[in-house]
């Protein structure tokens, strides 16, 4: 007998939970009635086994499913935990595909709430020969946090440059994930039935989301080097202690570098202006989150003759 598909069994479910919503409400009305509380049972009995259901024609259909649980003995979730998490979480899938060059966003939908904690099923559509690069996506997301579970300070940065080449887009929303779980001081867990019918589950406590948040925050946090560049100053402030460089020789007006300089090389500055020269640079690179860009401030910190 051929399986039901995803959707016909959705809809029984959802009919199912009016239904036990109704009883239960009258459950509280008349908390004696037995034959109610017996309907009551039955009726979250069948929802099992409906989701087992769902599951199977899931998967039968080439579609991923990902269970996302808070991890506690709960009946129901705080909205504000719960979805700026649910929103970081699709982030990571999304920015994981974009890296993989599968697509800016993975159409996953919420599809109904589970038993074995309080969780949620989300899936992916089928969408023609996409089935599979959205399976390599998740699985990658997968693989990705199990990989960092076992990263430690010393290692951290090798293997965000194997899993990312060091992409600070990705390991942002990576470290976004991991700091709102570890905000709400609470445990999680991540499921996902592949498409191949593997089942794969990563434990969350709040101990390792704090750990893995440590862990990524530091690698986009500012970073300072020198630089030795070759131009020529073409502006300066010495009330702001400003310069614009230009680098671009035949264009200086083409987006000049601006530093700031000390007032003790004012007098160098000076003496530069408008010649040829090389000039020493702090540059502190810093990444901005609501951005995702990289903007360099650079300081400058010695002049020397062109040769």
């Amino acid at each position: 007998m051929a399986s039901r598909k995803p959707d016909i069994i959705e809809s029984e479910i959802r009919l199912l939970d009016n239904s036990l919503f109704k009883a239960e409400s009258l459950l509280l009305q008349f908390p004696e009635d037995n034959l109610l509380r017996l309907t009551i049972e039955q009726d979250k009995h069948r929802r099992v086994v409906l989701i087992d259901e769902l599951k199977a024609s899931i998967a039968e259909n080439q579609q991923n499913s990902v269970y996302f649980f808070l991890d506690e003995n709960v009946s129901g979730i705080d909205l504000d935990l719960l979805l700026p998490n649910l929103s970081n979480f699709k982030n990571i899938i999304d920015k994981t595909s974009n890296y993989l060059n599968v697509s800016n966003r993975i159409p996953l939908k919420l599809k109904t709430t589970v038993a074995g904690s309080f969780g949620f099923l989300l899936t992916t559509p089928f969408e023609g020969k996409l089935f599979r690069e959205y399976d390599n996506v998740i699985d990658y997301v997968f693989r990705t946090i199990t990989v960092l579970e076992q990263t430690n300070e010393s290692n951290i940065h090798d293997t965000l440059k194997d899993l990312f080449k060091n992409d600070k887009k990705v390991i942002n929303k990576y470290s976004q994930f991991f700091n709102g779980l570890s905000k709400t001081k609470k445990d999680y867990r991540i499921e996902w039935t592949a498409i191949s019918g593997n089942h794969n589950v990563i434990s969350l406590p709040e101990k390792t989301t704090t750990h893995l948040y440590s862990l990524l925050s530091q690698q986009i946090k500012p970073e300072e080097t020198t630089k030795q560049l070759y131009g020529i100053i073409k502006g300066v402030s010495l009330l702001k202690n400003k310069i614009d460089f230009a680098t671009d020789i035949e264009n200086p007006a083409n987006n000049p570098i601006k530093a700031s300089f000390s007032e003790d090389l004012a007098d160098l500055v000076k003496e530069y202006l408008d010649t040829f020269s090389i000039c020493d640079f702090k540059v502190i690179t810093e990444y901005n989150e609501a951005t995702e860009e990289e903007t360099n401030k650079y300081e400058l910190l010695n002049i020397i003759p062109a040769p």
